[in-house]
């Protein structure tokens, strides 16, 4: 049995989820460039980036044969969130406190479109490049 939501349902759903998201973040997808060597360069904005409310949970974890993380967090984003599988995304507010050093994920896969909101499952950047 196939359960469907009405309008209404979506849209009170949705007002439920995005009131209890406390957290603020910024999505910056990249920029691509050519270096001196022409090559392709990709660098994040975030003095242009979108910022959003978002649910940031950095406990679940997804792992490759119940070994491998392949994931390390998970952040729920309004509905109307537009991001794609190549944005990161800077955590500045956690419980509505503006965070000293904030952190910064790398979104893995596609965005999952649930009935109240996206799910995007994250993995913390640790390379240098999140400047």
């Amino acid at each position: 049995m196939v359960m469907q939501f009405s309008r209404g349902e979506l849209d009170e759903l949705r007002a439920v989820q995005e009131a209890h998201m406390l957290d603020t973040c910024l999505i910056a997808e990249p920029t691509k460039t050519t270096d001196i060597y022409n090559v392709p360069v990709e660098a994040w904005a975030w003095t242009t980036a979108e910022e959003s409310v978002c649910g940031f949970d950095a406990s679940p974890s997804q792992e490759l044969l119940n070994q491998v993380p392949s994931s390390e967090a998970v952040v729920r984003l309004p509905v109307e969130t537009v991001i794609s599988h190549q944005a990161r995304i800077r955590i500045m507010k956690r419980f509505g406190e503006t965070q000293a050093a904030p952190l910064t994920f790398e979104v893995i896969g596609a965005p999952r479109l649930g009935p109240s909101g996206l799910l995007v499952w994250l993995k913390k950047v640790t390379d240098g490049s999140d400047g």
